[in-house]
Parts: C-alpha cells; sequence; structure tokens
C-alpha cells in the first residue's frame, strides 16, 4: 500500500493509526489528573467540523464538571447500567474472555463514573422524531460524526472517552438536573479524562472482506 502523502496530503500512517486506535477507553481513564477547559472547547471545535444534514446546526454540547451534579448523574447511570452488568454476567454462555474485559471494564466505570473529571452530553435541538426510523437516522446522522470527530480529537491530545447510553433511561431526570429542555434530546454521555498511557493497538475485528458485499447481498448457502 502506499501511505505517502500523495493525493489527500496527510501522513497515512499517522492518519490511520489515529483512526485504528482511538478506543472506547473505560479502566485507563486518568481520574485524578485535571483535564484544562480549553482544551475541551478545542475539541468541540474540531467536534463541529463533521458533516450535518442540509447543513442545519442541531448540535449541543453539556460539559458537566461540578462535582455535586456528576454525583447525581452517576447514580443515574447506575441505576440502569448496575442491573444490566449484572443481567450481562449471569448469561455469561459462548462470551469470549475480550467480551468478559468490555463487561468488567464497564462495571468499573459505572462504579466510578463520578471521579472522571468531567462528562460531555451531546444534545440534539430540536430533539429526534423516534416515530420515523428515516428521520431518526437522518438526526442522528448530524450529531454522531461529530462526536467521533470529538473522540478523535481527544485522543490526538492524550484523552479518551466513551460513548455510553445507559443514562438515557434516566434521560429526563437528567435534563431537570442541567437545565435541558424537553425539545432538546440527550444523544450519549461521554467521560472525559487524559489516558494512562497512549499505547492502543487495533481491536480484533471481523476481517472487512468477509462483511462487505458488492452490488448484492450475498445469498445464504
Amino acid at each position: 500500500m502506499n501511505d505517502k502523502p500523495d493525493d489527500g496530503g496527510f501522513d497515512l500512517g499517522e492518519a490511520d493509526r489515529l483512526l485504528t486506535t482511538t478506543r472506547a477507553v473505560r479502566r485507563r481513564l486518568d481520574l485524578d489528573r485535571p483535564v484544562p477547559r480549553e482544551v475541551v472547547e478545542r475539541c468541540i471545535e474540531v467536534a463541529m467540523q463533521a458533516p450535518i444534514g442540509g447543513n442545519q446546526e442541531v448540535r449541543r454540547w453539556v460539559v458537566v464538571t461540578e462535582q455535586a451534579l456528576k454525583d447525581e448523574i452517576a447514580e443515574a447511570y447506575r441505576s440502569s447500567a448496575i442491573p444490566y452488568l449484572d443481567e450481562k454476567s449471569q448469561d455469561a454462555r459462548g462470551r469470549s474472555d475480550q467480551q468478559e474485559r468490555v463487561v468488567a471494564s464497564a462495571r468499573f466505570l459505572a462504579t466510578n463514573l463520578e471521579r472522571v473529571p468531567l462528562f460531555v452530553i451531546p444534545c440534539i435541538e430540536p430533539g429526534t422524531d423516534l416515530s420515523s426510523n428515516v428521520s431518526a437516522v437522518a438526526d442522528y446522522a448530524s450529531v454522531l460524526p461529530g462526536v467521533w470527530n470529538f473522540q478523535l480529537a481527544l485522543r490526538a491530545r492524550g484523552l479518551g472517552s466513551v460513548l455510553t447510553t445507559l443514562h438515557l433511561y434516566q434521560e429526563s431526570r437528567v435534563a431537570h438536573l442541567l437545565g435541558i429542555p424537553a425539545a432538546v434530546n440527550q444523544v450519549a454521555l461521554l467521560p472525559v479524562a487524559y489516558t494512562v498511557g497512549r499505547n492502543f493497538k487495533p481491536a480484533k475485528r471481523v476481517d472487512a472482506q468477509q462483511v462487505t458485499y458488492w452490488n448484492v447481498w450475498p445469498t445464504p448457502q
């Protein structure tokens, strides 16, 4: 493969390394190191450059740093996360060691969430029409690329995060805490911190050729 920056003008090796080693970080979040406000603001600026549908800006970002608010949001998160993880732990049939580690790290995060330096809650305004798949997909397609941009920008600066959604079972409770209007939908919660070490590696994934279909879906054998 030719990795020279002939076409796009980028160092493809570095670009691919960033894209393939930006992991969901839970256990390796540094719970003791403060995160400067200006770093978060710059990462959100990068996130805002992600594509949006119809060029209509619907993304909103709520950054939570106050400990009392983090405590209450973490408790709301745990109220859904712990029963969910308990169920996962009880039904371990056919699960790989890697999947077991994911469950363990998710439990660690749920137990220690309020200790993370800050939370970022991406939102969409106006809210999503969940009765229409077309509408919902179009709306989320205007938000989630920005979330990924944000996570890449964090990784490039030595920080990490993980996209979590279990607090959404308590969305109205969290909205009340943060003063989020009823017409606004929360999309996720991202705990943000510097990482303990930076030696993240590509994950084990299915071979792309096995799940890439050209022109037609394959006929079952």
